[in-house]
């Protein structure tokens, strides 16, 4: 699950309640609990009472159990962790949104409106911390349900604090998917707790790689979603699954991509078109070193005069646009 919160000034509650209640790309939109003119009130009450911030948005995004029961979970820890009063708590807002998934599967997120001034207690909400406690929330109401473990970016933190603070919750689950996920970064076993989460890709390269696809597919009138990141990634991991990173590191080489040493020298970069798409690891679903040790082995294999092995081809998604923008110049040379 992943749980993101942010502070709306009251001036600006008005455009959240619309945005929200708007359908932009969802296929639905439903309020479940609350209404525009809830938020509205919560936004005033807050002014009234010299607040700086009106509304403390929240979005819940389950990975696989979207039932009621959850959307209660979670309502119920951010009353805990927030320590919000019976008022309070009655005057949250709750509104969903269903989208499709790649392949054309549903997938639904919750967004709650919580108003920053508490009138049950004639007190602001707590504002420290809330990135670890917007993970915190997230984790416990994984462990209270059938939601898969998703390690973030504070979990010595938050193991810790739900040790302490928490003692009816069986961690067993948190720690094992802290171990694996610490075996997948190159991490000892004994530094488990030291895992820190990071995306595949960077918002700012999804919006330049999915600008520039918009683009072609508006040039060449060929359908370019098969190649945006999701989609990439998606058969980037399906590939090293099946093949191993060797055969998938090839493969790259072959459809015209870069795979640069990262800054730090501990990844591989991936760059298509100009564009830094991400590290090659996070992307496939490989351990770090795995892909070293693919990228070596290739590289040797490359200069190894005496190899003639022709691997099997294989057709990334990317493919698509790539001929797609190659077939539009050649086109617009002849007709010059």
């Amino acid at each position: 699950m992943i749980l993101k919160s942010s502070r709306v000034p009251a001036s600006r509650a008005k455009v959240l309640a619309n945005y929200l209640s708007a359908p932009g790309e969802n296929e639905s939109v439903a309020w479940i609990q609350g209404s525009k003119e809830t938020v509205h009130l919560s936004a005033e009450i807050t002014r009234i009472a010299g607040a700086p911030y009106g509304i403390r948005h929240v979005i819940a995004a389950p990975a696989a159990d979207f039932s009621m029961e959850t959307l209660d979970l979670v309502i119920e820890e951010l009353v805990i962790e927030y320590a919000l009063s019976d008022q309070a708590a009655e005057t949250i807002s709750v509104i969903q949104h269903e989208k499709r998934r790649a392949g054309g599967i549903p997938s639904l997120h919750w967004h709650l409106c919580i108003s920053e001034y508490d009138s049950g207690w004639s007190r602001s909400l707590g504002s420290r911390f809330t990135g670890i406690r917007d993970e915190k929330v997230a984790r416990i109401c994984e462990l209270r349900s059938r939601e898969p473990i998703t390690p973030g970016r504070f979990n010595r933190e938050i193991y810790e604090r739900l040790e302490r603070e928490r003692p009816e919750l069986d961690l067993d689950r948190y720690k094992r998917a802290l171990k694996l996920s610490a075996h997948w970064a190159g991490l000892d076993q004994s530094d488990w707790k030291k895992v820190r989460a990071r995306s595949a890709y960077s918002s700012a390269s999804h919006m330049i790689h999915d600008r520039r696809l918009k683009s072609a597919a508006i040039r060449t009138g060929v359908d370019t979603a098969p190649a945006s990141l999701p989609e990439l990634r998606r058969w980037l991991r399906l590939i090293a699954s099946q093949l191993g990173a060797e055969a998938l590191v090839r493969q790259l080489r072959r459809d015209g991509f870069e795979l640069l040493p990262a800054l730090n020298g501990k990844a591989w970069r991936l760059v298509g078109q100009g564009i830094d798409l991400g590290a090659l690891d996070r992307l496939c679903g490989r351990p770090v070193a795995e892909i070293d040790a693919a990228m070596a082995a290739t590289l040797a294999r490359a200069q190894s005069v005496h190899s003639h092995e022709t691997p099997k081809s294989l057709e990334l998604p990317v493919s698509r646009y790539r001929l797609a923008e190659e077939a539009h110049r050649q086109s617009g040379a002849v007709a010059d």
